[in-house]
């Protein structure tokens, strides 16, 4: 036992591993693949300052799902754990919650996580998930919003390289996915996903 430490000396400790992040131009979000949305690079003031960030539009007038999507990974193996991380801020007239997810090696099994960008917290999250966390320590409403899970459903199973998926959504939960659009806009500023 020992004498807990403070919030400042904390502040700064490097919860995720140390590796190489594997979303290349993790600021241009126009090379993601959009469904029934679309997303504008260098449109919004990021997280430190500069006009580098991307909006997302949910898009208005369908009752569909609206997200985002990078295919570009590669390196991963059945055996690793992933760790997503991605900040986000509402929009003037934006959605609170939003989705972030990792679609696994199977190729269809989607893990995820949502989060209220208004408030800063953690909402519903998929069971394999085994940390989900919010940085709160940033400015002007952004959230930078992680969370850790296995890259595999089963173990040796799955051929297909992880894709990370972030959505705009109607409330906390897989049910709010599904919605029609209002044109709510949201921003997104540096993916990132390591593997370990």
């Amino acid at each position: 036992q020992g004498t807990a430490l403070s919030d400042d000396t904390l502040k700064g400790v490097r919860l995720e591993p140390n590796s190489t992040n594997l979303i290349l131009n993790n600021q241009t979000f126009s090379g993601w693949t959009a469904s029934n949305a679309s997303v504008s690079d260098n449109a919004a003031v990021s997280p430190f300052g500069s006009t580098i960030a991307a909006t997302l539009n949910e898009g208005v007038g369908v009752s569909t799902t609206h997200s985002i999507t990078y295919t570009g990974i590669t390196g991963v193996s059945n055996t690793n754990i992933v760790t997503v991380a991605v900040y986000l801020k509402k929009g003037a007239f934006g959605a609170d919650w939003m989705r972030v997810g990792i679609r696994l090696m199977d190729g269809s099994t989607i893990t995820s996580v949502f989060y209220n960008v208004n408030t800063g917290t953690v909402g519903t999250k998929s069971a394999a998930v085994t940390q989900a966390w919010v940085d709160t320590d940033l400015t002007n409403g952004w959230y930078r919003c992680v969370f850790t899970c296995p890259a595999y459903v089963t173990s040796g199973v799955g051929a297909s390289q992880p894709q990370v998926l972030i959505n705009m959504s109607n409330g906390d939960g897989a049910a709010n996915l599904t919605y029609t659009g209002t044109g709510r806009i949201n921003n997104v500023f540096g993916a990132q996903l390591w593997a370990r």
